[in-house]
């Protein structure tokens, strides 16, 4: 694969690729496969949504170098590229001051929103 990403690692249905809370080591190119992206509300798993081939997970928390906001877990039979943290940041250290300011704020904004979709009441129709 290209920029010198070679390690690849299956997920078997159920299996984590990282857990809410865990600190950032690395981002997933879902090569094949399909993820369940949820975080925990007190006792009840909310599900944000899935990703799926060609996505990436894991990115948020390697920006901002801050603990997972969620839980990544594979759905199906899955195989991920793995993104180390130290290649992506040195991809990332090649961005404009700029693009690194918008990568910043849309991270926090996305964090923001989370929390503030949890505290909503649900649904009730």
């Amino acid at each position: 694969m290209a920029d010198g990403i070679t390690n690849k690692q299956p997920f078997g249905v159920g299996q984590e690729l990282f857990k809410q809370g865990q600190p950032p080591r690395m981002a997933y190119l879902i090569e094949r496969g399909k993820v369940e992206i949820s975080r925990m509300n007190g006792d009840q798993k909310v599900v944000i949504g899935y990703r799926k081939t060609g996505d990436i997970v894991g990115e948020m928390a390697l920006i901002d170098n801050t603990p997972r906001m969620a839980t990544a877990t594979a759905v199906e039979p899955t195989v991920c590229v793995l993104i180390t943290e130290s290649l992506f940041k040195e991809h990332l250290s090649k961005a404009t001051p700029l693009l690194k300011k918008i990568l910043s704020t849309f991270t926090d904004n996305l964090r923001g929103m989370a929390e503030r979709a949890l505290s909503l009441p649900a649904d009730r129709s």
